[in-house]
């Protein structure tokens, strides 16, 4: 991919940990390492901002379009920044007024594969050169090692390196210490950190994972499994090989130590389906691990290959469809916009419904009436309005005081707040306090039921509400609102954060995240929606239509029905 004239001007030597150091005592040597078309690369005697300094002073005949450092080998995430010679580079170019950023590669293995950092550096590389950075602002980009979901906006996670020297001794007996530690996290509850970000993925896999084993059971009462999961794909019985929470370390001296144990999780899932020689390979999202897996099973053992649920490449890694088309027997949807998204790419996929279509067909206290509904809860006779703010407690501490904020003066009503599993029940008090409301656990869906309206974070949730049919306004808090909203509009392929309009191709719900995000906003929006009839009309009647769109129950089941019909049409 060529975007331009490239000038390199880079230490000479290793540089890690220089920060943004400078020479003041020595001089500066730099000499061309290498000339071709198109290429200069020079190599300097300085620290990563000396290179700066001096390429912007001396060498180029003017102000670069763009400035990119690293890539950088191991993670720059939280604390780790202010030491990061590759940030002190991004940060100097900031300085000069050139749009900059650097990347780091959350690897260090010393043949790591930068494939994927390069290819995240690339796309937002064209993005900066054409959209520009606003003033002030350089990016420091943190690329996980294999898995690469997409693209997240956050802060930087607040902690300390603890334990940072061990000692030893040299050939002479003397003490000698060399640098180690472990990164002391503040903050491993916030979802809107740089750390959280990198070592976590979504835990729903698990559940629809153990949901389609269920039904191929029903369908197959010999049906075995092996699997890489979780808890409740173990409740369906089988051999749990290697358990997601296995899968995931953050943090310098976590991976290094583990570094073994991460590299061996690829092969181990290898030769297990090799020993285990299965009749069919199905896997869930994760396209990073998965994708590697799909090659090996096609070209080493010619499995069948059945992924359900497919990546969301339709926002993120648009390629990845030839590997799709090249591995994947079939591809099982459960959003109805990807059969057309696959279609452009010449890629016949089968959508089988959506698993939330289930989960709300199928929940409990199906037919409480309100009054039952107050009665139990010892609520008073008001209307209600429901506040989804989030599952984990940044999330929350984010979200909900400005919805608390949004909500007040709607004296008619009464405020009921969904409480997040895991999450205890002292953590809303400092929240609620002088706001008429009541904190309800483990009753989300009883809650939307009876609900008036809902203001709801983006995700799942979303459309849950909208198949319980209740009016909502999708509201995210978001750190850095303009920068996130920018990087939503120019880095995502999606025009949508909530799965309601994705489903439907346009707005239907108001969408209030990142810059949009304010308590009038929300207020105006909700006023609308309780008070104005027409308004609140035209919702409903597109939820009608996105439940048409969506299907009838039974995803799980017709997954099952297409895996197993297509075993027994190839023998």
């Amino acid at each position: 991919m060529t975007m331009g004239e490239v000038v390199v001007f880079a230490p000479e030597l290793h540089q890690s940990g220089m920060s943004s150091a400078i020479s003041t005592s020595q001089p500066l040597r730099s000499r061309i390492y290498k000339q071709e078309e198109g290429l200069t690369a020079y190599m300097c005697t300085g620290t990563p901002v000396d290179c700066v300094k001096l390429a912007l002073n001396e060498f180029l005949d003017r102000k670069p379009d763009l400035l990119v450092s690293g890539i950088n080998h191991g993670s720059n995430a939280g604390i780790s920044v202010i030491y990061s010679g590759t940030m002190g580079a991004a940060i100097e170019g900031c300085i000069f007024e050139v749009p900059s950023f650097g990347v780091s590669l959350c690897e260090y293995a010393y043949d790591a594969d930068f494939t994927h950092a390069c290819e995240v550096a690339q796309r937002v590389a064209a993005v900066v050169l054409e959209k520009g950075l606003p003033k002030g602002i350089c990016l420091n980009i943190n690329v996980p090692q294999g898995e690469t979901k997409g693209i997240k906006i956050t802060s930087q996670t607040q902690g300390k390196w603890v334990n940072e020297y061990q000692r030893s001794a040299d050939g002479n007996g003397r003490d000698v210490f060399w640098m180690t530690g472990n990164f002391e996290n503040w903050e491993e509850d916030n979802v809107n950190t740089d750390e959280w970000a990198l070592a976590n993925g979504e835990a729903s896999g698990d559940l629809h994972a153990s949901n389609l084993m269920k039904s191929i059971k029903q369908l197959d009462k010999e049906a075995g499994f092996r699997f890489f999961g979780g808890d409740l794909m173990a409740v369906q019985g089988g051999i749990l090989v290697k358990h997601y929470r296995e899968m995931a370390f953050m943090g310098f001296g976590p991976v290094v130590r583990n570094a073994k144990t991460i590299l061996n999780n690829l092969q181990l899932c290898q030769q297990e389906i090799t020993r285990y020689q299965p009749d069919a390979v199905i896997l869930i999202d994760y396209p990073g691990f998965n994708l590697k897996i799909t090659r090996f099973v096609k070209v080493r053992l010619n499995i069948p290959v059945f992924y359900y649920i497919s990546p969301k490449v339709w926002a993120w890694k648009e390629y990845r469809v030839k590997s799709f088309k090249k591995y994947v027997d079939e591809m099982l949807c459960i959003l109805p916009f990807e059969v057309d998204f696959y279609k452009k790419h010449d890629y016949r996929v089968c959508y089988v419904g959506n698993p939330s279509v289930d989960e709300i067909d199928a929940r409990e206290y199906k037919d409480e009436t309100f009054a039952e509904f107050i009665a139990a809860n010892s609520l008073p006779d008001r209307p209600i309005i429901a506040l989804l703010a989030g599952s984990r407690k940044q999330e929350i501490s984010s979200n909900l005081p400005p919805m608390l904020q949004a909500v007040k003066g709607f004296e008619d009503y009464q405020l009921v707040v969904a409480g997040a599993p895991g999450i205890e029940p002292g953590f809303y008090d400092k929240f609620t306090q002088g706001f008429p409301s009541r904190v309800l656990f483990h009753q989300t869906y009883r809650i939307l039921a009876q609900s008036q309206a809902a203001l709801v974070t983006s995700g799942t949730a979303t459309l849950e509400t909208a198949l319980l049919n209740i009016p909502q306004v999708v509201c995210y808090r978001t750190p850095m609102p303009r920068l996130s909203y920018w990087a939503f509009k120019n880095i995502l392929h999606t025009p949508y954060i909530s799965l309601v309009n994705l489903i439907c191709g346009r707005e239907v719900v108001t969408e209030l995240f990142a810059k949009f995000f304010t308590v009038d906003n929300i207020r105006k929006e909700l006023t609308q929606l309780l008070h104005v009839k027409n308004y609140r009309k035209n919702m409903l009647d597109n939820y009608a239509e996105m439940r048409q769109i969506l299907g009838g129950t039974g995803a799980s089941d017709r997954a099952a029905e297409t895996i197993l019909k297509k075993l027994r049409e190839n023998g």
